[in-house]
């Protein structure tokens, strides 16, 4: 009798987590699969890949959008993102932006943001608002430090750095700037910026 009962708890249970998988799980969305998509069922969009020059109109609609991929394209620059208030993920790694994008800061709900191989030099002082930002990559870019407003971000638990140059008193400050955060830095350069 206790093995049966056991056996259903362990079925159960078994069950339950695969529930949980699928629920977590979320299709992304292509480009030419968004012009027939209900507005309220996307969730993730993935366009890497994909040679733009702009963002596409069309994705602005999908303003419950939680994961978003615009990697490896050609943007110069990635206007309207505050649309996107429920946004989790945001990848804009390998891009032709020069500057940070603006509307990344009224992102309230990010907690990954992928920047890395942009020519982007400063990032700004409103990131501050982005209170859940756990993950930021900025590897390959032009930015030699963050805003000192960036350390109320509580919740930050890495920043890549790799490829920059940041000399032995820079990565100090960083260090000290966030002492509970995994930085991945590259061995300090013998440079003055």
């Amino acid at each position: 009798k206790w093995n049966k009962m056991r056996f259903i708890l362990v079925i159960i249970s078994l069950l339950c987590i695969n529930e949980v998988f699928t629920q977590n799980e979320l299709k992304y969305y292509k480009l030419d699969e968004l012009q027939n998509a209900s507005v309220d069922s996307v969730f993730a969009i993935d366009l890497k890949k994909s040679n733009l020059t702009e963002i596409p109109e069309i994705i602005f609609k999908f303003t419950n959008l939680q994961y978003l991929d615009l990697s490896k394209n050609k943007l110069p620059k990635a206007n309207g993102l505050e649309v996107f208030k429920q946004l989790k993920k945001l990848d804009l790694d390998k891009n032709k932006l020069t500057y940070f994008p603006i509307g990344i800061c009224q992102l309230l709900e990010l907690e990954v943001l992928k920047i890395s191989r942009n020519d982007i030099e400063v990032i700004p002082i409103c990131i501050e608002f982005c209170q859940k930002l756990r993950v930021v990559e900025l590897w390959s870019t032009m930015i030699t430090g963050v805003p000192r407003e960036m350390t109320n971000i509580s919740t930050i638990e890495s920043i890549d750095f790799t490829g920059i140059q940041i000399n032995v008193r820079q990565q100090e400050q960083l260090r000290n700037m966030f002492p509970n955060a995994k930085l991945i830095l590259d061995p300090p350069c013998n440079c003055t910026h």
